[in-house]
């Protein structure tokens, strides 16, 4: 079942095939941004067309989430991304956290209302425990959404990720689940 999520000016949905295109312009667009962050963007459409499936497929077997923040007022504009990976249950009941927003509503509260409904989910929906999400030292407004969001730094990882030819340091942070339920036992066979 796909997962669909709404707020007050936000449509969060999982990708579609369709949505290819508009995930090509909104990483070109916001290429100088990202250099910062992330690794190098493809401007090649079959690149998100693969990427839309990946996301497709580790939904199915409920290995993570990505969900297009779409602005209700202009339904083809695409504000935000935000993924959930690495969905683990057994004892750990936990996920990373990884977004981004486009640079024409940055600074507006659209991040913070769209990472707000998918932690609700995580923590309501998929009954996680903790979310974990880490950032560039230097991007200091992920570093203060984060805090905002009750996020607590746990660490600090040295040359964790290696982007555009360097390795990074990373903040690490998490955030609990302070409502966290057992699930039932499994039925025996």
């Amino acid at each position: 079942m796909s997962v669909r999520l709404e707020t007050e000016r936000l449509i969060l949905r999982e990708p579609e095939d369709a949505d290819a295109p508009a995930l090509l312009l909104y990483h070109q667009f916001n290429e100088e941004r990202f250099a910062r962050w992330e690794p190098e963007h493809s401007n090649d459409l079959a690149h998100y067309l693969r990427w839309v499936r990946w996301r497709q497929g580790e939904s199915v077997i409920g290995r993570g989430i990505s969900l297009l923040a779409i602005d209700r007022t202009e339904p083809d504009a695409l504000v935000a991304i935000v993924n959930l990976y690495d969905i683990l249950a057994g004892s750990a009941y936990s996920a990373m956290l990884g977004y981004s927003v486009d640079g024409a509503y940055e600074g507006r509260g659209f991040m913070r209302e769209a990472v707000e409904a998918v932690i609700a989910h995580a923590f309501g929906t998929l009954n996680l425990h903790r979310l974990m999400a880490n950032y560039h030292p230097a991007n200091e407004r992920s570093g203060a959404l984060l805090r905002r969001l009750g996020f607590v730094v746990e660490g600090y990882a040295r040359d964790v990720l290696y982007l555009r030819g360097t390795w990074r340091d990373h903040v690490l942070t998490s955030l609990t689940n302070p409502n966290w339920t057992p699930p039932p036992p499994a039925a025996s066979a």
